[in-house]
């Protein structure tokens, strides 16, 4: 039985059977494939002795005896196995609504704050070509008339023409970035990623946990999917060296579990909006193979990519 259970449990996509283990149905999943592949085989035998043509689904209804020990357990192992992946469907979509909900929050943030941003900008802008166009005018105009007096006025207002253009392109230097805001403490659901403190709302379920932190199964450098995030975003700029002390305060802004004081700003909610759909397209991998095994454990095992 341990050898048939091992051998159809293989049947299984690598990635399906870890997230079998990762949930805890490993050893169900095995005795029940095991249980199928033994009636199945019984059913064949029969069907040779008879000589008879017919289904050969070991486990519809039509061929499960009530009264028969391995029937009544393959149905309760049926039910507990579903029931299961049923709860860790239902902890990854709570999952993944938290992170829509975060992303969509630090989205509109992010819009509210470009739109002021642009206002600034276009301010600027008109600020700069009426004040520069008129100082200018106004200097070569009391350049016009020859004389010492005319021509002084006019060095000097084409002086200030400069200078306010200096102030004002100053200016547009400092809001291209836009405004910055101050928070509290308010962690989000990349803080556990980073080993930042975190409270129940913002933890994950421990078998989605096991499926970010556990080595992938055809990973030849045997990285787990959070590392393969990590060195991702280091990559593209969005985290700092984690292990800098510069790193690590960057790391608590974009996880908001510090007191933020005018660091809000544009750059840091696009940072936080990537990160957490980032997570979110990793966590969703984990529907592929819940669906497998919901597969296997009716007869059907499609094995689905990675």
């Amino acid at each position: 039985m341990t050898v048939l259970a091992q051998n159809q449990f293989s049947d299984l996509s690598p990635s399906a059977q870890e997230v079998a283990q990762d949930i805890g149905i490993d050893d169900e999943l095995k005795e029940l494939l095991a249980l199928k592949a033994k009636r199945s085989n019984q059913t064949n035998d029969t069907t040779d002795s008879t000589g008879s043509k017919g289904r050969h689904d070991n486990t519809s209804a039509s061929s499960l005896k009530v009264d028969d020990p391995d029937t009544i357990r393959i149905l309760l192992l049926r039910q507990e196995i579903s029931e299961t992946i049923l709860a860790s469907t239902l902890d990854l979509r709570v999952i993944i609504a938290r992170i829509d909900q975060e992303g969509a929050a630090y989205s509109e943030l992010k819009s509210y704050l470009e739109e002021r941003r642009d206002q600034a900008i276009r301010r600027n802008n008109t600020a700069n070509f009426l004040s520069n166009g008129a100082l200018t005018m106004a200097s070569n105009g009391w350049e016009i008339p020859t004389g010492e007096t005319p021509e002084t006025i006019g060095a000097i207002i084409g002086a200030v023409a400069g200078g306010v253009t200096t102030g004002i392109s100053g200016w547009a230097l400092k809001i291209s970035g836009g405004e910055k805001r101050s928070a509290e403490i308010h962690p989000n659901m990349l803080a556990k990623l980073f080993n930042q403190p975190v409270d129940s709302d913002h933890d994950y379920p421990r078998e989605i946990w096991r499926f970010m932190t556990d080595p992938m199964p055809q990973s030849a450098t045997r990285e787990s999917r959070k590392d393969r995030l990590l060195k991702r975003w280091v990559e593209l700029k969005r985290v700092e060296q984690i292990n800098t002390p510069q790193g690590k305060k960057h790391l608590a802004q974009l996880c908001g579990t510090v007191p933020q004081v005018n660091t809000v700003n544009i750059d840091l909610l696009d940072d936080r909006v990537a990160m957490l759909y980032d997570v979110k397209a990793t966590v969703s991998l984990m529907f592929a193979q819940l669906l497998e095994l919901m597969r296997a454990i009716h007869g059907r095992q499609d094995k689905l990519s990675q």
